[in-house]
């Protein structure tokens, strides 16, 4: 049985905006921060949110210069202490454009967030769960809370992503207390391809992603990533050869209808300990080989190289680099990463 949130587009953007406006309500500077940087990823969610944002921002500035914040969480912190000297009124929502095949994304928000494991150069596609490090079993991560419940046959939580870079964007854990590390099993793989048919019924557009362990994953507890998009990633574009056109994609991509496929290329690569991002859509498998992180040269106008990049969309947090960033530099960027 599908949640309500998920009967349908308009229910699934409804839950997400009054989950948001209940987040920004609560004590706590990580909320305001999450509630902040979801609202500004989409106008009609910060128009919405706007006069609740600047009470709320006055609230904590107020408490930062007073020295208030010593019991936040140092990350928040310095999040908050980066957003209170750029001032709201400076703060911008995110914008696109299309460079060629390519999708940039100007997110001004998100340059402000900690790297975690994605800022590490490991040496391996698996590290062992860490009970001391960063995970979404942490008791402030509950506030973060969409959706917990069953969904395609496990029990999930759903977690707004704190700094997203695409609309309606979730963290997916699924069987969260058992504190899988980041590292994919075919029993989870399986999961995934099933979860993203279920919720597919209802709302299309839906994309399900994930990073591996080395591929830019900055936690290292089992999670997905749900967004729901208009248009297609530039990866599935039909022009690209693994998509039966004539172009090769600047690193190869592999595509499969059959989820058994995509699970024997996923343990090849686990064999030849080779990172990878994965996309699931309904009745189709993306498999995207890549470089280790740490492993190449990093643009310096980019945070990271993850799903969404390796995508065909560039997240960039300065004006200028979004407005003079060309195709052929992108197209450059993802050559670099073929494993």
């Amino acid at each position: 049985m599908t949640a309500p949130c998920f009967a349908s587009i308009d229910s699934f953007r409804s839950a997400f905006e009054k989950g948001l406006f209940d987040i920004l309500k609560q004590d706590s500077l990580g909320a305001f921060i999450l509630a902040c940087a979801n609202a500004t990823f989409t106008e009609n969610i910060y128009q919405l949110m706007k006069p609740a944002l600047l009470e709320r921002f006055s609230y904590w500035q107020e408490k930062l210069l007073a020295g208030e914040l010593k019991d936040a969480p140092p990350e928040d912190i310095s999040v908050f202490t980066r957003l209170a000297e750029l001032g709201m009124s400076a703060l911008e929502v995110t914008q696109y454009k299309q460079e060629g095949q390519w999708e940039i994304q100007y997110n001004q928000l998100r340059s402000f967030r900690p790297m975690r494991n994605a800022g590490h150069a490991p040496d391996s596609i698996s590290k062992p769960f860490d009970k001391d490090g960063f995970h979404f079993n942490k008791p402030f991560m509950q506030k973060e809370v969409f959706y917990e419940g069953n969904t395609a046959g496990k029990q999930v939580g759903m977690y707004y992503n704190k700094f997203p870079f695409a609309d309606l964007h979730l963290l997916i854990v699924p069987e969260r207390e058992q504190e899988k590390p980041q590292f994919l099993t075919e029993h989870d793989h399986d999961f995934a391809a099933n979860m993203i048919n279920v919720l597919s019924e209802n709302i299309s557009g839906l994309v399900l992603a994930y990073n591996s362990y080395g591929a830019s994953a900055s936690v290292n507890h089992l999670h997905f990533q749900l967004c729901q998009r208009e248009a297609d990633l530039p990866v599935l574009l039909d022009g690209w050869l693994h998509n039966g056109g004539s172009e090769p994609y600047p690193l190869t991509a592999f595509k499969y209808s059959d989820t058994k496929d995509a699970w024997q290329k996923i343990q090849s690569l686990h064999e030849a300990v080779i990172p990878y991002n994965l996309l699931y859509l309904p009745q189709q498998v993306v498999v995207i080989p890549r470089k280790m992180q740490g492993s190449y040269e990093q643009p310096d106008w980019t945070a990271g190289l993850a799903w969404y990049e390796l995508a065909g969309g560039m997240t960039v947090s300065d004006r200028t680099v979004f407005d003079s960033l060309k195709q052929t530099h992108i197209s450059q960027v993802l050559a670099s990463l073929a494993a």
